[in-house]
């Protein structure tokens, strides 16, 4: 037998073997990509060109010449050869094997501080995967990557244990690790040392930090909010207005400006801004016109908080501010109702964020996420120093005043109804919608027959109805859409200018014939009424004449004497009470309380609707089975001091939180139909109730359905987000405004949704109103009938005599009737 051919590898095949990236400690698995025939020849080299023999033979790829190697080592980087024979030659296949290092998953603790963003990475630079989990088990992130944390805005709440499960070259399993994250507050950062030195007429402006932190970039404000970056060894001419040179520096330590040629219009407070690896810092210059030789003393009074007037549309986000040339300790705004809003990097809300540079920066913010009418008026802010504790507070005012985005109107000229809705600040919009309150809805692409569109008006939705109807005068809701925004504005036009009912023309005689005919029958039952009352009022005027001259001859106390004898013997003061000036209720809670001292021997309490809450002997305690908006508003309280006749009046402000509005819906209805309101959120929710124009609550079960009186709740699951309400026989005393509320079943959210339901009931008319019109008229019509039946008759009775009178003359050349003169007065006189 001859030998067979050895085959080695050429240089392409080498460049294409297969490479594989290995962790130390790791087991490698290696095969050929193809099964074949004569697997009982292979053989595995290690990278010694040395046949291994602590290798294991991998069932699984038995017939592809699978190794597999336990627990491998930096020893065993290089080529690895698989050799097998075939019918003609002895084949080899190389794969190169790299063996990394194990990787040290041990991280070190973080410092952030409070009211700094975060944008660093943790744990091995070349991961393939990665996810990262805060302190609360919050995923922070998860992706392909090194582990990237970032955070807006630290708070107190990142303090504590985070993990990380990373997937780094060469390993399958994940590496797991944990870290733990200090969160210090922003006043225990170092001070950055700043300085002002002069050279001549230029000035040097330095801030430095301490060694331990590393300054990538650092930038100047100047007086006048001009920014400049501090670059190393650049200077650069032409600076607010004036051929001014700037030469800066920046290193691992210090920043420094030089302003050459400096001028007195450049004087006030410089503030730098150095980005370290710990967070951003922040420092502040003052330079006066002193450092000039030209210049005498200038004298300094403090830094002033400054404002400036907002002017946002209601419903949008409205971001009100100040700031102040140094480092503040708290803020706060206070709204014109007298509501306080405290603000900083570490307070969280739902309704509003702070925002701003930090207080080291010395900005304070606030952004609420949609500006309400009662955000119109007159604002203040207030700060504190840090760096003077015990100076007074920096006030500010400003004024905000909120401005509507979308307004409608809806008019009636020359039988054209014309339903318009102007947009404030867009240039163009996407498209408008116009829905009637039938349900019928359309845009201006597709306008119905009847209707026509202005177009050429680029910021507003114009809709024409040519000859409307009794629904085309009902209220339009009017929705347009903006270029550049996600959502919609949607109004409802008034129709207080609107006639409330459309004549045709076509019937337009018999209906006033008919209006004429009803309102003289009602003007006569109105008179004998009014005949009626007169005569008893006559009747009771008599006899109270008479009783006045009787009681003159008697001494009775006057009525103001008697009413000054039943007054208590107290005395009233506004004087300030021990309550508090705001309460904040979740909506949908229960609340249970005592306001005031406890020792009160009196308490009157009235809501924001003036409804008596408490009135009795006691302390004032506050009971309320479930929180609704209806609580929302200005409170007002009156106590009686406990063994005296003094009484307190005091008012407080209770803010129910938790409540998103979702618009109102009309319902039209006639007394005696059945109505069906409902509310759904779109979500799971936890209860349902609904508030009646009257203010009754009607509470809707998860499990059940309740009946009360002609009310049903028909319950369509709380699962589904629905919630039903049926009036089985609505009345005119149901009209009105209903309100309907739904708790959202979400853990971590305390929102209720509610809807206000303004529903509208026409009167249906009385059976004896009917019955007065309508007995009269068939009486008329029977009469009418009858007497054109009685002369029918004698009018043909007449031609037929007549007929046969001329057959019987015998005169055939007289055709034409002539009836006897007798018979046509008689026919006058029946006429």
């Amino acid at each position: 037998m001859s030998e067979k051919k050895r085959d080695y590898p050429s240089g392409a095949e080498k460049r294409k073997r297969n490479k594989i990236n290995i962790t130390e400690g790791s087991d490698l698995y290696l095969s050929l990509p193809n099964a074949i025939s004569f697997y009982e020849t292979c053989k595995l080299y290690g990278p010694d060109n040395k046949p291994v023999t602590y290798s294991e033979v991998d069932t699984v790829k038995r017939e592809s010449c699978g190794y597999i190697v336990r627990n491998v080592n930096v020893a065993h980087s290089g080529i690895w050869i698989i050799e097998y024979e075939n019918e003609y030659a002895i084949m080899q296949t190389g794969v190169a094997v790299n063996v990394l290092e194990a990787v040290n998953m041990t991280l070190d603790s973080l410092s952030w501080d409070v009211g700094s963003s975060v944008d660093t990475i943790v744990g091995p630079a070349n991961a393939v995967y990665c996810r990262v989990t805060d302190n609360r088990f919050h995923k922070v992130f998860e992706g392909f990557g090194p582990c990237r944390i970032v955070v807006d805005r630290v708070t107190m709440d990142y303090s504590g244990q985070w993990s990380v499960n990373v997937g780094v070259p060469g390993a399958v399993a994940m590496h797991h690790s944990s870290f733990y994250v200090n969160v210090g507050r922003e006043g225990a950062r170092p001070v950055v040392t700043t300085g002002v030195a002069r050279d001549g007429q230029s000035v040097t402006l330095t801030c430095a930090v301490p060694a331990g932190y590393e300054v990538s970039a650092c930038k100047f404000r100047d007086p006048m909010k001009n920014n400049m970056i501090a670059t190393h060894g650049v200077g650069q001419d032409g600076y607010a207005g004036g051929m001014i040179s700037y030469e800066s520096n920046a290193d691992n330590h210090v920043c420094t400006l030089r302003i050459l040629n400096f001028v007195y219009w450049q004087s006030g407070t410089y503030r730098c801004a150095v980005n370290t690896s710990q967070g951003i810092l922040h420092g502040f210059l003052r330079v006066t016109p002193s450092y000039i030789a030209d210049y005498g003393d200038y004298s300094y009074s403090g830094p002033v908080l400054r404002s400036s007037d907002e002017y946002p549309y209601e419903g949008e986000a409205v971001t009100l501010s100040c700031s102040i040339d140094a480092p503040i300790r708290y803020c706060y705004f206070r709204s014109p109702n007298g509501t306080v809003y405290s603000v900083g990097p570490s307070i969280l809300s739902s309704d509003y964020e702070y925002v701003g540079s930090g207080f080291s920066g010395g900005e304070c913010g606030i952004r609420f996420y949609g500006a309400l009418q009662s955000h119109d008026g007159l604002w203040t802010c207030h700060v504190g120093l840090e760096n003077d504790i015990y100076a007074d507070e920096k006030t500010s005012q400003f004024r905000v005043t909120l401005n509507e985005r979308a307004w409608t109107s809806q008019t009636w000229e020359r039988n054209t109804i014309t339903v318009e809705m102007a947009v404030a600040g867009a240039y163009e919009l996407d498209y408008c919608r116009f829905v009637r309150v039938d349900g019928l809805g359309f845009t201006w692409d597709n306008v119905p027959a009847g209707y026509r569109v202005d177009r050429d008006r680029m910021d507003s939705c114009v809709l024409y109805v040519e000859r409307p109807t009794a629904l085309d005068c009902q209220p339009w809701t009017v929705v347009a859409k903006r270029y550049g925004y996600s959502g919609e504005l949607a109004r409802t036009t008034d129709t207080q200018r609107l006639t409330s009912f459309v004549v045709n023309s076509k019937t337009a005689t018999g209906f006033f014939l008919w209006v004429f005919f009803a309102v003289s029958v009602v003007m006569m039952i109105l008179a004998g009424i009014c005949l009626i009352q007169f005569l008893i009022r006559k009747h009771e005027w008599s006899y109270a004449r008479a009783a006045r001259i009787r009681n003159s001859f008697r001494r009775q106390p006057s009525p103001a004497q008697q009413n000054l004898a039943a007054q208590p013997n107290h005395s009233v003061t506004d004087l300030p009470y021990k309550v508090p000036d705001s309460l904040i209720w979740d909506v949908g809670s229960s609340v249970d309380m005592i306001i005031g001292p406890e020792d009160a021997g009196y308490c009157s309490v009235r809501d924001s609707r003036h409804r008596l809450v408490v009135n009795g002997l006691g302390p004032c305690r506050i009971v309320v089975d479930r929180v609704t908006i209806y609580h929302n508003g200005l409170w007002s309280a009156s106590i009686g001091v406990a063994d005296s006749d003094v009484i307190h009046n005091s008012r407080f402000y209770v803010q129910v939180t938790g409540a998103v509005p979702q618009g109102h819906i009309d319902v039209f209805a006639r007394e005696g139909d059945q109505v069906t309101m409902s509310c759904s959120p779109g979500m799971p929710i936890r209860y349902c109730y609904v508030i009646a124009s009257n203010g009754t609550v009607f509470n809707a079960s998860r499990y059940t359905s309740i009946t009360i009186t002609a009310l049903r709740v028909r319950r369509s699951g709380f699962d589904a987000g629905d919630c039903s309400i049926r009036f089985n026989n609505i009345r005119r005393s149901d009209e009105g405004r209903f309100s309907c509320h739904a708790g959202l079943a979400n853990e971590n959210s305390a929102e209720e949704r509610w809807t206000y339901v303004f529903v509208y009931v026409d009167a249906r008319t009385p059976r004896y109103v009917w019955l007065t019109i309508g007995i009269p008229c068939m009486l008329l019509i029977i009469a009418a009938i009858t007497l054109i039946s009685k002369s029918n008759h004698n009018w043909a009775s007449v031609r037929a005599a007549h007929i046969r009178n001329s057959f019987r003359r015998g005169a055939p050349q007289q055709r034409q009737i002539h009836p006897p003169t007798h018979i046509i007065t008689h026919l006058t006189l029946k006429a």
